[in-house]
């Protein structure tokens, strides 16, 4: 996919090892870092999410995986941060699912947080969905 090849060049262009190294230590070595401090992260992001928009909204759950499968802690908050707008109350019954899947895969303390409104927005926009007649 195109976004996340361009993600992950301007991640590696712009990545700092003394920030990493911090970064990666605070969280217990359990994941590597590019060293991009959140503000940075998330001005690539929406420069790149912009210029690709048409790829990530069609694409969104599959790239949310493709990031989270990324050893890069960077990719997993980028992942959060598009599932999160890009399917703000659009749930469907198979993101329960997916969401289950990026709860367990490269989970701590710092990506937790968010997930029980996102698995609660899909369970109730799908049992919204079923009173209907």
């Amino acid at each position: 996919m195109n976004f996340i090849s361009s993600l992950e060049k301007t991640f590696k262009y712009n990545s700092n090892v003394e920030n990493a190294v911090a970064m990666s230590k605070y969280m217990r070595n359990l994941f590597p870092f590019f060293g991009i401090k959140t503000n940075d992260r998330r001005q690539i992001l929406k420069k790149l999410w912009k210029a690709n928009q048409q790829e990530v909204s069609l694409n969104v759950r599959e790239i949310a995986l493709e990031l989270f499968q990324k050893q890069q802690r960077e990719f997993h908050y980028c992942a959060v941060e598009i599932l999160i707008q890009e399917l703000n109350r659009k749930y469907i019954k198979e993101d329960i699912q997916l969401i289950e899947k990026l709860i367990i895969t490269n989970s701590w303390w710092d990506n937790v947080d968010f997930w029980p409104n996102i698995y609660w927005e899909t369970i109730y926009c799908n049992s919204l969905e079923k009173r209907i007649p």
